[in-house]
């Protein structure tokens, strides 16, 4: 199913003709899939701002979970800021214990297709990763309050 999605996408990207220049949207989450556990999948976020930064984490948990924790001080999310010309979108996100570069292609503004690759596990994989809008009925309202100090003057200290 997951392989008739992604076909499903290339090939209405692929169709479009040219892609204009676009750039990542901010009121939501980027999500790949990355494995599975006991627990349920595991999904890889990245949260993208519009002074530049990104912000990256792995876990299992929904799209909200993901948002909120980017408010909390995690000593161990990783961070970074990206670069985008011509749709190619890259950037290195660092964290106390890991160091991951990212590179590939904005397919449109909701879909990402990025190679990975972490220096510290010697890990590298191709993702596609799926624009999800966060519902923002479901957050805390201490992070609504600071939702809305982002989109209003970018006070969100990274």
């Amino acid at each position: 199913m997951r392989f008739v999605v992604i076909c499903s996408v290339m090939l209405l990207v692929a169709c479009s003709g040219p892609l204009k220049t676009t750039t990542p949207r901010f009121d939501g989450i980027y999500r790949s899939q990355s494995g599975t556990t006991k627990y349920g999948p595991v999904f890889d976020y990245l949260r993208f701002y519009p002074d530049g930064r990104v912000v990256s984490s792995t876990l299992i948990g929904t799209p909200e979970q993901f948002w909120v924790s980017t408010f909390k001080d995690i000593q161990y999310q990783s961070k970074g800021r990206y670069k985008l010309k011509d749709n190619r979108l890259s950037f290195v996100t660092l964290s106390p214990n890991s160091e991951v570069r990212y590179a590939g292609y904005m397919l449109s503004d909701i879909t990402l297709e990025l190679q990975i690759d972490s220096r510290a596990t010697d890990y590298s994989a191709g993702r596609y990763y799926v624009f999800m809008k966060v519902d923002e009925e479901k957050l805390p309202d201490w992070v609504r309050l600071k939702t809305l100090k982002i989109e209003n003057n970018g006070d969100l200290k990274l």
